[in-house]
C-alpha cells in the first residue's frame, strides 16, 4: 500500500484507470479506483471518477455517495458540488440539492462561476422542492425569494437579468397557487360527492 503511494505508483493507476473508463470498461476502470480508495490514495478526483462510472452504470443513488463523501473529505471544490446537485435533483432528494446548490453559491463568489445563474438553478432547485412536498410553502417561498433578489444584485453583464428572476418567481408563485388548488380540490371533491 505505501509501496504504491510513495513511488507514484497511485498517479499511474489513476491514468490507467481514467484510460479503461475512456474505453468504456467501466468495471476493470472501477477496480483500479476502488484499489487506490482502499490504498488511502489522497486525490479526490478518484470520487469524481467514481461517481462518474455509476452514472454510466445507471446508480445514481451510488454515485450521490460517492459525491457526498467526497464534499465531506473536501467541501470547498465548486465543480463537484455543482454536480452533487444536479445528481441530487435526479434523485429527487430537495434538501440535499438545496444545500449542494447553497454551497456552489458561497463557492462561486468572486470567482469565474459567480453568475446569477447559480441563484436560478437554485430558486429552480426550491421550485422543484415545493412541487414534490405537502408541506407548508411559505418558508420556502420566501428562501426563493431571497434568493431571487440575491440574484438581481449580482453585478454582471447578465442580459435581461430582472426579467429573468420575475419570471422564476412567477412560476415559483404558479406553483404555490397550483399546489393550494389541488389541496383544495382534495378537500372539496369528496363533501360535492358526498351529497
Amino acid at each position: 500500500r505505501d509501496f504504491c503511494l510513495s513511488r507514484g505508483l497511485g498517479d499511474v493507476y489513476k491514468r490507467q484507470a481514467k484510460c479503461m473508463m475512456a474505453l468504456d470498461k467501466l468495471p476493470e476502470a472501477e477496480t483500479l479506483f476502488n484499489q487506490l480508495v482502499v490504498a488511502g490514495c489522497p486525490c479526490m478526483e478518484i470520487y469524481d471518477c467514481l461517481a462518474e462510472i455509476k452514472l454510466r452504470q445507471h446508480d445514481n443513488l451510488e454515485a450521490q455517495n460517492l459525491l457526498e463523501s467526497a464534499v465531506n473529505i473536501s467541501p470547498n471544490a465548486l465543480i463537484r458540488q455543482s454536480k452533487l446537485a444536479e445528481i441530487c435533483e435526479d434523485n429527487k432528494d430537495w434538501e440535499a440539492a438545496k444545500a449542494a446548490r447553497i454551497a456552489v453559491i458561497r463557492l462561486s463568489t468572486n470567482s469565474v462561476y459567480a453568475t446569477p445563474e447559480q441563484q436560478f438553478k437554485l430558486a429552480r432547485c426550491i421550485n422543484k422542492q415545493i412541487r414534490h412536498s405537502t408541506d407548508d410553502h411559505q418558508d420556502l417561498l420566501d428562501e426563493a425569494a431571497a434568493v431571487l433578489q440575491q440574484a438581481k444584485s449580482v453585478q454582471l453583464n447578465f442580459d435581461n437579468l430582472e426579467l429573468h428572476a420575475d419570471i422564476l418567481a412567477t412560476n415559483l408563485k404558479a406553483t404555490v397557487d397550483e399546489q393550494s388548488a389541488v389541496s383544495y380540490t382534495h378537500l372539496t371533491l369528496p363533501t360535492i360527492y358526498s351529497v
